[in-house]
């Protein structure tokens, strides 16, 4: 088997030109963000791609995939690739618990615990040293932790629909009213000054140091904030939770169901039972033997098991490593896979059980997963950054309500307009 890695900073370049070159390899793996891409789309609609979904039903691991990752990658009502799995119900709320414990708190359940709860780790002192060092929220420049205060103040996931028609998520009252909560917990120093230029990995260290009491983020990563701050402080717990009330109830938002396709280019992937004996190969790769192994690697070899935790060993995680095998399966390896559940901490454990479990129930889905629009795939990512700019200035006070809606009009004429009615036909087609 002869695999060809590229770097994620590179990889939508790397396969624009593997396109465009017309020598494409057996199995194509295409990044969540190349899923909608127009030269992607545009080679599938010529015909360049196996459409693999009639033959699912005879490979039980692929075809017992949850449905909404298949959802949300078909083109044209067809399925064309694997999706390489990604939990949905991923993001909520971690916070140190101790903190919480510190100041008689209790775990937030609605919007107002919420805000008590952060301006206590703001301005209460929360780690008893006597010193007002602490922010209550911290967030990166990306601004992706915000998409939960959105979900729990009832703004849909990216689009609402109304009779056919597509009110972006940024239009509607109920995203407005968080992004004043927002705008009020920087005002009130509870959300951290400086997030709009501070990098995800600055955000860590803020929380490992003991600068900061939560952050909303995908719940898997509590249990790295908790190995990583008590490195520094031994006494430090963290927490997590998906249940937070609004307007609406409990709502968090959610992924597509899929970190990208699988895909097999019909140039090189000639026969129908060539074909199937790569789904079949994919299928085995199901197997429970098989997830361990892609996950973890071999004990002794790839991982330890120390302190009942799992430890990679030497260069598990570098792209050299054993970790990168994990990248050629399409199933969960994210999860607390049989090995990892006897060594599980109560951490992991109520990880895995929000994730699996509790959080699928409470999830928002962008009506505009499934669908295409060529404008999206062109112009989304610049006129996305008007929202995006919008908001950093709304939220730090640089910007007025009016100011804010103008921006919001701005990119309805600069492509979003075009956008929406694109994903109005599209939709009109998939719901006939």
């Amino acid at each position: 088997m002869t695999i060809s890695y590229a770097p994620a900073a590179s990889y939508s370049d790397k396969l624009n030109i593997t396109l465009a070159s017309g020598e494409l390899p057996k199995v194509m793996t295409l990044l969540g963000g190349d899923v909608k891409s127009a030269a992607f789309i545009n080679a599938m609609r010529s015909g360049a791609f196996w459409e693999v979904g009639p033959y699912l039903k005879n490979y039980p691991n692929l075809a017992n995939m949850p449905a909404i990752g298949y959802e949300n990658t078909m083109y044209d009502g067809k399925t064309y690739g694997l999706y390489r799995y990604r939990d949905a119900a991923r993001e909520g709320l971690i916070f140190r618990k101790d903190w919480l414990d510190n100041l008689g708190l209790k775990t937030p359940t609605t919007i107002d615990e919420l805000y008590t709860a952060l301006k206590a780790f703001a301005h209460n002192d929360p780690d008893q040293n006597g010193k007002q060092d602490t922010y209550g929220l911290i967030d990166a420049n990306n601004i992706f932790g915000f998409n939960t205060i959105f979900a729990i103040f009832g703004s849909p996931q990216g689009y609402e629909v109304k009779d056919g028609k597509f009110i972006p998520a940024h239009e509607t009252a109920e995203n407005f009213e968080a992004m004043k909560f927002l705008r009020k917990l920087y005002e009130e120093k509870i959300l951290v000054s400086d997030f709009a230029v501070m990098t995800p990995a600055q955000r860590n260290e803020m929380i490992y140091t003991g600068k900061g009491g939560a952050v909303f983020a995908t719940v898997d990563g509590a249990q790295r904030y908790q190995q990583e701050t008590e490195k520094i402080n031994p006494k430090a717990r963290f927490d997590i939770t998906q249940q937070i009330k609004g307007p609406k109830g409990e709502r968090i938002p959610s992924y597509p169901g899929h970190n990208g396709i699988v895909v097999f280019p019909k140039s090189s992937v000639k026969t129908e039972a060539e074909l199937k004996q790569i789904l079949s190969f994919y299928n085995k790769l199901g197997d429970d033997k098989m997830i361990d192994l892609f996950a973890w690697g071999i004990e002794g070899v790839s991982y330890k098991v120390e302190n009942n935790t799992f430890v990679g060993i030497d260069n598990f995680q570098t792209p050299s490593g054993w970790k990168v095998f994990e990248q050629l399966t399409v199933y969960d390896t994210l999860g607390l896979t049989k090995q990892q559940k006897k060594f599980a901490t109560p951490l992991e454990e109520k990880i895995n059980r929000l994730i699996k479990k509790e959080g699928a129930s409470i999830i928002t889905k962008d009506p505009s997963a499934p669908l295409n629009s060529e404008t999206k795939g062109i112009k989304g990512p610049e006129i996305d950054k008007i929202i995006y700019d919008a908001r950093v200035k709304f939220i730090m006070g640089m910007m007025d309500e009016a100011g804010y809606k103008q921006e919001l009009e701005k990119w309805r004429k600069l492509g979003g307009s075009q956008i929406l009615l694109e994903l109005e036909t599209e939709y009109a087609k998939a719901t006939k």
